[in-house]
């Protein structure tokens, strides 16, 4: 019996995975260090930005797709840390950003007393 030889073609589209990345919200008093801690999924490493209220880039920076930076010195204020993961090509970039708040430094004043005579 014969048979006869049948072939087809067909293709196969494979979607890239996502990545994830996110960074802790931190508050500290002026002049203290601005440690900033990142976690991502599927990252080579993460990019960020730093962007005062105005929406002017302050700092900005790139670290492993794990760990922290530390962030230069900031005025008192609100700041938003903005994050995008560098992936192979197999994962989809993501972004997501997190919260730098500044608060002023405690002041204080320290006087020596002193006694005058009247007159003298």
């Amino acid at each position: 019996m014969y048979q006869e030889e049948k072939s087809a073609e067909a293709s196969l589209t494979a979607d890239k995975c996502p990545s994830s990345v996110n960074g802790t919200d931190v508050t500290v008093v002026y002049g203290e260090p601005i440690v900033v801690t990142v976690a991502s999924e599927n990252a080579t490493s993460v990019t960020y930005n730093i962007t005062n209220a105005s929406g002017h880039v302050v700092a900005q920076g790139s670290i492993d797709g794990n760990g922290t930076f530390t962030a230069p010195t900031l005025d008192v204020g609100e700041y938003t840390v903005n994050y995008v993961t560098v992936t192979t090509d197999n994962y989809v970039a993501a972004t997501n950003s997190s919260k730098i708040t500044v608060t002023p430094a405690p002041s204080s004043v320290n006087g020596t007393n002193v006694t005058k005579v009247y007159g003298e």
